[in-house]
């Protein structure tokens, strides 16, 4: 039996997005840290929440960062 399977997909991120100590080497010099999620986005298209190994964030935690990413961004 032959089965064809289509293209494999991969997404590439990092464990969060919200580290000052990119501002330079990642994210532009005058870069906030409201700015960092939609910069993130433009490298990679998925991150991994940390945070939720503490506490599972809020519906409105949530729907802010989704309005703030492309609808092809996976968390």
């Amino acid at each position: 039996m032959t089965m064809r399977l289509g293209p494999a997909r991969f997404h590439l991120g990092t464990q969060g997005w919200n580290y000052p100590a990119w501002v330079g080497p990642v994210y532009p010099r005058a870069a906030r840290s409201a700015d960092f999620l939609p910069l993130y986005t433009r490298l990679f298209d998925t991150v991994e929440v940390d945070s939720t190994f503490y506490a599972v964030p809020s519906a409105p935690t949530i729907e802010n960062w989704t309005r703030r990413t492309p609808p092809t961004f996976r968390f």
